[in-house]
């Protein structure tokens, strides 16, 4: 899914929240920080990936997205931010601590591993890393027109927008 439309889930999530009275003691300016900043944070390494490796040193899309996504040093924060274990073990530690700011924002990060993990198809996460190689690959992309992309991201728009 693309980054903007993680933000937003989350974002509506925040707000939902906030107004349940279900923040955890933390104003929800705050709050809704957390949910923003742990709906982004998963696809930070593939930003930074991005700027190193296309902008600043120059390797053509081809090189970055056919190979070195998968087979370089940058694989393994990439595949650790999309986490099915480290987000719950953040979320009871955060809880078991009283940690409102970094429960909230594990539980956004949470959402938008499990949302990746339903739409990512060739370019899918190890999810279990590192005790496992695994990867789901989904029969729906976020993106591909022939893995129903088209149908996806019409879904996500109209999310979106509502």
């Amino acid at each position: 899914m693309i980054t903007p439309s993680h933000i937003i889930y989350s974002w509506a999530l925040a707000k939902k929240t906030e107004k349940s009275g279900r923040g955890g003691g933390a104003t929800p300016r705050h709050r809704t920080l957390a949910f923003v900043l742990g709906a982004l944070f998963p696809d930070t390494p593939t930003y930074l990936f991005f700027i190193v490796n296309g902008l600043i040193l120059g390797y053509s899309g081809q090189v970055l997205w056919g190979d070195m996504y998968f087979n370089s040093a940058w694989s393994i924060p990439i595949t650790l931010t999309h986490s099915f274990i480290l987000w719950p073990v953040l979320i009871v530690t955060a809880t078991y601590f009283g940690w409102n700011l970094l429960r909230w924002f594990s539980i956004s990060a949470l959402i938008h591993t499990v949302v990746d993990f339903l739409v990512h198809t060739d370019d899918a996460y190890r999810h279990f890393y590192p005790f496992s190689q695994w990867k789901f690959h989904s029969p729906i992309s976020y993106y591909n027109p022939a893995e129903y992309g088209l149908f996806v991201s019409a879904f996500d728009s109209l999310l979106v927008l509502g």
